[in-house]
């Protein structure tokens, strides 16, 4: 292998390195993999493709048409700086799948070493954080009889530029759960089981710490259809077990508790004046509902959405909120073909996840799906960079073709 064609790919190894451990970045260099990618991407664009599948530039045409239709909606935008930074915040989801393309059609890789070892990483490292995070707190004097109350405000604000939303540092913790799985299966030693299963119930507190009931309720789906799927009877009772602790988690702790009680009072009580997250929610729902009515094909613009939402709240005595649901704005900023380019991502995944049996692939396609039914996860950094890469890390390498000319072992 060429010097320069080695110093290339042993930067695209960084990058995927550094993008799994990412948790541990402060907030300003949390995107530096990207940078990486991107001269991955810029090298091998230039090479001749060795490996000729329709079904790669197939997958980067969808995986890119998301942003493509954001870019195009700048002609619907009066805000055109406002646009420009939106547009440069989503740039990760047009490098990634440029940047997988490029990879899969000139290069071999050895997918199922790079993969587990990108599990291990990304499990390790949110582990580690978290750790990091509660040690902090116990030196700080945090830990006391409100640190469930004031746990998920302390993590979003009180950590300086190491500071994450709690929702998305619940997605950084489901993802690591669902890789608990294979690295579980994958574990030689009975030290190394034990050490997975801990970190694993560490995580799961930590899940319970963050308090987002929305995060909470997918991963119990998650890992209901994961037990169902693998149909082990041996391990039912384990199963039951572990809901009925959740559950009685749950109940036990008080802010916990409220949460869900909020929410169970809202769906009965529906047609009635409330308040909580939840009742918040359905009004942003209905707000964006009746802005969407007036511009359902081509949107407001990528840039004009805050101020389209800003009057609608103001007309209804209302703060600002965006819409918490990234279909509806998708719908705002690109109308029906924004919403129709972002289904498509999800579709082709996946149907690439069921046929190719992957359950890690398709259940963290399901986290994104369902995350993004009652929150933007493409409009903060941390959402953008997870899901763009996630969502084109799987299924190329799924679809990656096995006769190819040229093999690199980066092992």
């Amino acid at each position: 292998m060429k010097t320069l064609e080695k110093i290339i790919l042993n930067t695209w190894i960084l990058g995927l390195f550094l993008f799994s451990t990412s948790i541990l970045l402060p907030l300003n260099l949390r995107n530096i993999p990207f940078f990486f990618f991107v001269i991955t991407a810029c090298f091998y664009l230039t090479k001749s493709k060795k490996i000729i599948n329709l079904r790669h530039s197939k997958i980067l045409a969808l995986n890119s048409l998301y942003f493509t239709v954001m870019a195009l909606s700048l002609v619907q935008s009066d805000n055109t700086s406002e646009s420009f930074t939106n547009l440069l915040s989503a740039s990760p989801l047009i490098i990634a799948p440029l940047m997988f393309y490029s990879v899969h059609s000139r290069l071999v890789i050895n997918f199922n070493f790079i993969t587990i070892y990108l599990y291990i990483s990304f499990f390790c490292s949110t582990v580690l954080f978290f750790l990091l995070l509660i040690i902090h707190n116990y030196f700080q004097g945090y830990i006391t009889e409100t640190y469930f109350l004031h746990f998920p405000e302390r993590i979003n604000i009180g950590f300086g530029k190491y500071s994450i939303h709690p929702l998305y540092a619940s997605i950084s913790v489901i993802i690591s759960l669902i890789f608990s799985v294979p690295i579980f299966e994958k574990a030689k030693t009975r030290s190394t089981k034990l050490f997975v299963l801990l970190s694993a119930i560490f995580l799961f507190a930590i899940l319970l710490l963050l308090a987002r009931k929305s995060a909470i309720l997918i991963t119990g789906l998650i890992f209901v259809a994961h037990f169902f799927k693998r149909r082990n009877r041996k391990h039912l009772p384990y199963f039951f077990i572990a809901l009925l602790t959740c559950s009685a988690l749950i109940y036990i702790i008080d802010p916990l508790w409220l949460r869900f009680y909020e929410l169970i009072e809202t769906i009965q009580h529906s047609g009635q004046t409330s308040t909580g997250s939840t009742y918040t929610r359905l009004n942003i729902f209905n707000c964006s509902l009746d802005a969407i009515k007036n511009a359902p094909f081509f949107g407001y613009g990528v840039g004009d959405v805050k101020e389209v939402l800003t009057v609608c709240f103001l007309e209804n005595n209302s703060t600002y909120y965006n819409t918490h649901n990234q279909f509806l704005g998708a719908w705002l900023s690109a109308g029906f073909f924004g919403t129709s380019s972002l289904v498509l991502i999800f579709f082709q995944g996946f149907i690439s996840a069921l046929k190719h049996k992957n359950i890690i692939h398709f259940s963290i396609l399901s986290l994104f799906f369902l995350m993004a039914l009652i929150e933007n996860i493409l409009e903060r950094q941390d959402g953008i960079l997870i899901f763009s890469f996630f969502t084109n890390f799987f299924i190329f390498m799924e679809t990656s073709n096995s006769s190819r000319i040229t093999t690199y072992d980066i092992r």
